[in-house]
């Protein structure tokens, strides 16, 4: 039985549509506002208030949060797999290490995943859709069945990518699907997350993208962020360059020093034909993959490795 206020569209069971479903569905109608002015053009403030009421309705349905709060109980270290694209569907994708990756998040206690969008390669365009070994259906229902392989209570929070993004061309978003189906956090763009463990608060920022770019430096966008985005955070992540890369530095705040972590997380997809064209290199094994982080409970203490086995060693 459903108890939010809505309506059956129809003698199936399924057809249950909430109250802020059909008022979502409807948000554009003109009907609406005109009702309300009683069929007289609708003034200046009164169309004020209609496009407020309009914004705020899509925000509380498509909105994206902008802050993650995440407590966790444990009297041991965690792992989290800082995994993201993956680029499923596409040519030349290590499976065996995303099979591997993937063992390791849903077999190992007190592992849990952050992912960095691009979970498949969404190409709707030619000739970049030629490559790709599956239809955008199949890389849909791929990525679904990683995501409850290695189970929803894993997963701290999802980034949007942008092949994913492009894929709402051909109908709704994996993140859609997420969103309406289960309690994993989807967020967009820059966002501060707080993990708070027994006796200590980690604070990160994470996109798939962060600004910026280094020839010199694969961590560039981690840092650049740190200076000219959210500053004072523990750990900067990004995605998107394809650039696996861990680097930490000590920044003096007013009150303390505080030791930073920037971490790129590293790719699936070692190689495709854009990047043959730019005469990038294929990744090897090392660079491929999720970056993995690990936090203390009781003192803070945050360290990052390019394997899991590493991060597994460390504790």
């Amino acid at each position: 039985m459903n108890n939010e206020q809505g309506l059956y569209t129809s003698p199936n069971e399924d057809s249950f549509k909430t109250d802020k479903q059909i008022r979502y569905e409807h948000m554009n109608d003109p009907v609406l506002i005109r009702e309300k002015t009683r069929g007289r053009q609708p003034s200046f403030y009164e169309w004020i208030d209609e496009f407020v009421r309009r914004r705020e309705l899509k925000d509380d349905v498509e909105g994206f949060p902008e802050e993650v709060d995440i407590t966790i109980e444990t009297n041991e270290p965690i792992i989290i797999a800082l995994f993201g694209d993956q680029h499923t569907g596409g040519h030349e994708v290590d499976y065996e290490l995303l099979a591997h990756d993937v063992g390791f998040i849903a077999s190992h206690p007190n592992t849990y995943a952050i992912g960095g969008g691009d979970f498949l390669d969404g190409f709707f365009f030619n000739p970049a859709q030629d490559t790709q070994i599956s239809t955008y259906n199949q890389q849909r229902m791929f990525v679904r069945s990683m995501v409850d392989e290695i189970g929803h209570k894993k997963f701290l929070f999802l980034e949007c990518g942008d092949h994913d993004m492009w894929a709402a061309r051909n109908g709704s978003t994996i993140y859609d699907e997420f969103r309406d189906e289960t309690n994993i956090p989807i967020v967009r763009g820059s966002t501060r997350t707080r993990i708070h463990l027994p006796e200590v608060e980690y604070k990160i920022v994470s996109a798939h993208q962060l600004p910026g770019h280094s020839m010199y430096n694969k961590s560039h966008p981690e840092n650049r962020e740190s200076k000219f985005g959210t500053q004072a955070a523990d750990i900067y992540i990004g995605w998107h360059t394809h650039e696996k890369a861990l680097a930490e530095q000590v920044t003096d705040t007013f009150e303390e020093e505080l030791r930073q972590l920037y971490i790129s997380g590293g790719p699936y997809k070692y190689s495709d034909e854009y990047a043959k064209k730019k005469g990038w290199s294929k990744q090897r094994p090392k660079r491929r993959g999720a970056a993995w982080l690990v936090l203390t409970p009781f003192t803070k203490n945050a360290q990052a490795f390019y394997t899991a086995e590493e991060a597994e060693r460390y504790l």
